[in-house]
């Protein structure tokens, strides 16, 4: 299969999977809002939260095992990817063991660890319960899911995740539609969703990589330590970004209380889902970047990272400028009980910091390719510490509860900032051996493209209505459209416009 047949269908599969996964998102929140409240909303955030800080034990070595058994594969070291894939399935089922030990505590004495209302605190117990056994599920199953990477067959592993999600969707639609609203049927439906995950990717192994079979023999512990060596600074990221911005719900909890967490939690929802649609569309051009480094092809590495950046750039610049333009009128369709306002304006600061951040998502596979995702580890680790001090200083020296709320949600946003702009592009270039300004007329060109189409949509904004989802979603997809297109002549070239063509003719020959 070609290269650009390869990207149209993993884009169309990812495509496919974000807007099932956002349309979830879109009919369950108010759902369970009016049903109960926000804040019993914001603890099913929370509950993923503490998987994300469960992770840092196991990123390390699952975020790089990836790496080492595609380049295995591409090499043809069919005997070494199957000692790392073995390796990294047995100290897999290790670290399960040994996690399910605080996981229990945390439920058992959770109330005495958080804020939580009296009335939800056996639903939330409940929902700990499965969304931990989820995780033990994932993390013992993660190895399989490589197996569409290492193939640049993406679009099976979202063929699967579209398959989960339709599960999870009637699953939710069962449950909620036969009993009365309760948060723990979030996480009974991402459990049958995981299941159908961990399964197709087990066949997905079986059938595209023979070659890989489970054999406690071939476990090594010294390929598990050379993983974690190289992946414990995808650790350090990780536990960066935890710092960064992902204790702002519990913050809220600890500090101001289960209400504020709930008006916290619905924007950070709107920013979760647009960076998870954006980083998957990024990951697309992976597989081809890191096939391109195995055979140390340079100048393909760089034509292509350029591409993914303008590619996603076109896109993220659009969603981001429409939203920017009608979220406040969104926000009261979606959520009319709220302070639709203040959610606004939240999101407003988080889309700042994701237009220079969403079209450098794909300059991250370049620092995992290269192994040199040590500084990046540092640096990310140094700013985040400095932003969870300030946020603890500043909440206990205001006493107001908004300010609190902007203090602790927007801090990670000017740290993020600094950190996309200063930082990371310079340094991908010195990896690339590069000039230090490589990406920078990429960064600037699309601050001043967001900001151009924003003042414009404004104006157009005028003469159009948000009376309804239906006039809404009619008005948004008008700015939407209108700025992808001037997105798309500002972003590329002649050669990248012919390339861009080239993909579509193949996106529209799949549904052919």
């Amino acid at each position: 299969m070609g290269i650009r047949k390869q990207l149209a269908i993993n884009f169309i599969s990812q495509v496919i999977y974000s807007v099932i996964n956002l349309g979830i998102s879109f009919f369950l929140v108010p759902h369970i809002i009016s049903s109960l409240n926000a804040s019993a909303y914001a603890f099913i955030n929370l509950s993923n939260d503490f998987i994300n800080y469960a992770s840092l034990i196991t990123v390390a070595l699952n975020s790089i095992a990836g790496r080492y058994i595609t380049l295995a594969i591409h090499k043809k070291q069919n005997k070494e990817a199957n000692i790392y894939y073995n390796s990294v399935i047995v100290a897999n089922i290790i670290m399960a063991s040994v996690l399910l030990i605080p996981m229990t505590l945390f439920v058992i004495f959770m109330d005495s660890l958080i804020n939580i209302p009296a009335n939800l605190l056996g639903d939330v117990r409940i929902l700990f319960i499965i969304v931990f056994t989820n995780f033990i599920i994932s993390l013992i199953t993660s190895v399989f899911s490589s197996t569409t990477f290492v193939t640049n067959k993406l679009y099976l592993s979202s063929i699967a995740s579209i398959g989960s999600q339709i599960v999870r969707c009637i699953a939710l639609l069962v449950l909620f539609s036969l009993f009365e609203t309760n948060v723990c049927f979030v996480g009974i439906a991402s459990f049958a969703s995981t299941l159908v995950i961990a399964i197709s990717n087990y066949i997905f192994t079986k059938k595209l990589l023979p070659q890989l079979k489970f054999d406690f023999k071939e476990f090594d512990l010294k390929y598990t330590f050379e993983m974690v060596k190289n992946g414990v600074w995808n650790s350090v990221s990780k536990l960066s970004g935890i710092l960064e911005s992902g204790l702002d719900l519990l913050l809220s909890n600890l500090f101001i209380g289960p209400v504020a967490m709930g008006i916290i939690a619905l924007p950070r929802t709107i920013t979760s889902i647009v960076f998870s649609l954006f980083g998957s569309m990024a990951s697309i051009f992976n597989p081809n970047i890191m096939q391109a480094y195995a055979k140390n092809d340079f100048d393909s590495i760089k034509r292509q990272l350029f591409f993914a950046i303008k590619f996603v750039a076109t896109i993220s610049n659009a969603f981001i400028a429409t939203f920017l333009v009608v979220g406040l009128e969104f926000y009261k369709l979606w959520v009319p009980t709220e302070n639709t306002v203040f959610m606004y304006m939240l999101s407003f600061i988080s889309m700042c910091s994701l237009t220079i951040g969403l079209p450098l998502e794909p300059v991250y596979v370049i620092h995992t390719a290269t192994n040199k995702i040590k500084q990046p580890a540092i640096v990310c680790l140094i700013l985040s510490t400095i932003n969870i001090i300030l946020v603890i200083c500043g909440v206990n020296l205001v006493a107001d509860e908004t300010l609190k709320m902007v203090i602790i949600y927007g801090s990670s946003t000017i740290l993020g900032i600094i950190k996309l702009s200063l930082y990371i592009p310079v340094y991908t270039a010195k990896i690339m051996n590069e000039k230090w300004h490589l990406l920078y007329p990429c960064i600037l060109k699309n601050i001043f493209i967001v900001a151009i189409t924003f003042v414009i949509g404004l104006f157009i904004k005028k003469y159009l209505f948000f009376d309804s989802w239906i006039l809404f979603f009619t008005s948004s997809a008008i700015l939407g459209i209108a700025f992808m297109i001037i997105n798309f002549f500002f972003n590329f070239n002649k050669e990248e416009k012919k390339e861009f063509y080239k993909v579509i003719k193949k996106v529209t020959k799949v549904f052919n």
